[in-house]
Formats: structure tokens, C-alpha cells, sequence
């Protein structure tokens, strides 16, 4: 099995090298998800009622907040060098935890 994908992989590249996968028509344009065969009927319907409501799923909501969280985390520490003691980067690490724990359970 690992001699067929390591010659999948160096036909990947070699076309990649010639430039087979560049201008092809769907460049630049979102993929299609809608018929994917690995999804359920029902987890389709759920992702195109949550798509046409402008909804995110959960887990995607709580993946943006935890990426902000740490955005602003990284700020606080390159803009204060006792940032342990301050206040809103305690509260920050306190949501960050809650949030890290509602994607693990």
C-alpha cells in the first residue's frame, strides 16, 4: 500500500510541477459540498437549512471565538510584559479553557 501512495503522490507532484493544475475551470471558485456521499441525508439537510439561515454549526462558532480569544492573547503579551496579573488576560485564558472544553466533550 505505501509504494501505491508514494506513486500517487509523486504523480501529484510531478503534475502540480508542470502546471496541469493551474486555469482550471473551478479556480478561485467555492467547492460543492451538497452531494457529498459521505454525509447522511440527514446532516445534509441540517448543513443546508443552517447554510441558507446564514448559521454557522456550533463547533464553527466556538472555533472563531477560541481563534479571536487568542488573537487578543497574543496582544496582551507583546504589549505587556506582567500580562499574568492583568485582569482582562485572566479572563480571556478563563474563556479560552471554557471554550477548548465545549469542543472536547
Amino acid at each position: 500500500m505505501l509504494f501505491l501512495e508514494n506513486l500517487i503522490e509523486q504523480r501529484i507532484q510531478q503534475a502540480e510541477q508542470n502546471g496541469d493544475f493551474q486555469n482550471l475551470p473551478s479556480t478561485g471558485k467555492p467547492l460543492n459540498f451538497d452531494d457529498n456521499l459521505f454525509v447522511s441525508p440527514e446532516q445534509r439537510l441540517y448543513n443546508y437549512v443552517l447554510k441558507n439561515s446564514g448559521m454557522l454549526p456550533n463547533e464553527i462558532t466556538i472555533r472563531k471565538r477560541i481563534f479571536e480569544i487568542k488573537r487578543k492573547i497574543d496582544e496582551i503579551k507583546q504589549h505587556n510584559d506582567n500580562y499574568k496579573n492583568d485582569k482582562s488576560y485572566k479572563l480571556l485564558r478563563y474563556e479560552l479553557t471554557n471554550l477548548l472544553l465545549q469542543l472536547n466533550t
